[in-house]
């Protein structure tokens, strides 16, 4: 039991909840500005199963007051509204494995990526506001996350599981973060990019190009993962160093701020490749197929996510 949750369940008020508490929140970027995240829809449900909908303000600050004491869960299931990219309507509308792409999505891959030898504002801000500091991923605040990256091994501090798992979800959608009430968040959204091997934009073919592919063609003979049985529900995490399914999508397309090589530079136990890489939003990485047969209902859809590069 973590010292939050333990803290929360030991209060007086747990022995007949009433409606008189509050709770606050500011969603920040990696350089402790909200105004990106201005004018978001969030849902907040509290400790009776009440669910209170609002709009972030122009700091991406909101207060909820009153709400019954006890844990609160915060979620952002807005869709993406249309206002950012096109890149976006097109991942949301084509045929097959469609995206369920939210506006936090869009929004968190607009933020620049704190470098590592970067000390975050963040905490000293949640000191000055009195306030709890967390750091969070997009896949923490939204339903449908089976796209987006694997959860980071590395990001801390990060909200207290306790206080989610035993909030009232009554919904039965277990998704979002908890929150203590009675108290001020800070919540820095990991900057939402991807890795991705610069090639020339002109038609002409160049040494740029020649030399970027030249080191791609090396995983022409490599599997593209783990073997999984067909039916099976554990999505793959692509694990082996060498298959393509964890070049693409365990290296390139999941950054790391501070791990060790946070930048690809071996994929496998032979000599380092040098690709040239560009950083750029998560949604325009070098895509592997999602793997969801739940959310992919469609019987041509439930294929190895091996068979789909795109």
């Amino acid at each position: 039991m973590d010292e939050s949750f333990a803290k929360l369940i030991s209060s007086p008020d747990q022995n007949c909840p009433l409606k008189k508490a509050w709770v606050s929140f500011r969603l920040v970027d990696e350089f402790g500005q909200g105004e990106p995240y201005a004018n978001l829809s969030y849902s907040l449900i509290d400790s009776q199963g009440s669910e209170h909908i609002g709009t972030l303000d122009e700091k991406g600050y909101a207060r909820v007051d009153p709400i019954y004491c006890g844990p609160a869960i915060l979620r952002f299931s807005e869709k993406y509204k249309g206002n950012i990219d096109v890149w976006y309507d097109d991942l949301i509308n084509r045929q097959s494995f469609s995206l369920p792409i939210t506006q936090l999505q869009a929004v968190a891959e607009q933020t620049q990526r704190r470098n590592s030898n970067q000390l975050s504002p963040n905490p000293k801000v949640a000191a000055k506001e009195n306030a709890e500091f967390y750091r969070v991923e997009v896949r923490d605040l939204v339903e449908v996350n089976s796209h987006l990256p694997p959860a980071s091994k590395i990001l801390a501090p990060r909200p207290s599981i306790d206080l989610a798992s035993n909030s009232n979800q009554k919904d039965s959608k277990k998704f979002g973060i908890g929150l203590a009430p009675n108290k001020h968040h800070i919540l820095e959204i990991k900057a939402l990019t991807a890795w991705r091997p610069l090639l020339s934009l002109t038609s002409d073919f160049s040494a740029l190009d020649a030399y970027q592919l030249s080191l791609l063609t090396t995983l022409a003979y490599a599997d593209f993962g783990e073997k999984y049985s067909t039916g099976q529900e554990t999505p793959p995490i692509y694990p082996v160093p060498g298959t393509i399914g964890y070049v693409l999508n365990s290296r390139l397309a999941h950054i790391e701020t501070g791990a060790l090589n946070e930048e690809p530079r071996r994929f496998s136990n032979v000599n380092p490749y040098h690709l040239i890489l560009e950083e750029v939003p998560y949604s325009k990485r070098l895509e592997v197929i999602p793997f969801n047969p739940e959310y992919y209902k469609k019987q041509d859809e439930q294929k190895n996510p091996g068979n789909f590069i795109t």
